[in-house]
């Protein structure tokens, strides 16, 4: 099918299947929108938030980048990411937000595979995979013998946990939290089992 094709023939189903279908919730939604939850996740094909957590349009405000990545609060960096959890928390209101690592993350497996004297050799990736060195860091000092892939497996999990410590060096993050309005939510999904694995932070 065509590019185009491909996009159209989408919409006619969605607008059949979920649009028409569901009347009163896209009215609601025309008037604003009121999530409960943000979502980190990865830009990866496989790990859509609204399919693997069943989302409903209106119900998770999304982010989604290379291997689900939080950076740490800084004004002159990353801003894009910044802008996105002050909006969620300061004009949404959100309840939760969830960082959602999963299996065999393309991101994570480029953190684990950077030379140990730092070096890069792409112009984006690498120096954004590295917000979460300190995952990197950790596995290789406790994990060394573990392969590669295994390795990555125990990075894709601790990668979360650091994003997760990131959120919290936003100030209105951290008020939220302190103040029980927020919480913080890690998870990964294993598309190879099928399974998902959820912790608070």
């Amino acid at each position: 099918m065509e590019p185009l094709e491909r996009i159209k023939s989408g919409f006619e189903h969605f607008k059949k299947e979920v649009y028409e279908k569901k009347p009163d919730m896209f009215a609601q939604l025309k008037e604003g929108q009121s999530p409960k939850f943000m979502v980190f996740a990865c830009a990866d094909s496989r790990v859509c938030p609204s399919v693997v957590l069943n989302f409903q349009p209106g119900e998770a405000f999304a982010v989604r980048n290379i291997a689900n990545m939080v950076p740490p609060y800084d004004q002159t960096k990353c801003c894009g990411a910044g802008a996105a959890i002050e909006y969620a928390v300061h004009h949404l209101k959100v309840e939760n937000i969830v960082v959602m690592g999963h299996s065999r993350c393309g991101g994570i497996k480029g953190l684990m595979s950077i030379k140990d004297d730092g070096t890069t050799s792409t112009d984006f990736i690498e120096d954004w995979v590295k917000i979460c060195n300190a995952a990197r860091e950790k596995v290789k000092a406790e994990h060394s013998a573990l392969s590669l892939e295994d390795q990555c497996t125990r990075c894709e999990m601790e990668a979360v946990n650091v994003s997760l410590q990131n959120l919290k060096t936003y100030p209105f993050v951290k008020e939220a939290v302190e103040k029980n309005s927020l919480k913080l939510i890690g998870a990964h999904y294993d598309f190879v089992s099928g399974s998902l694995e959820t912790w608070e932070c």
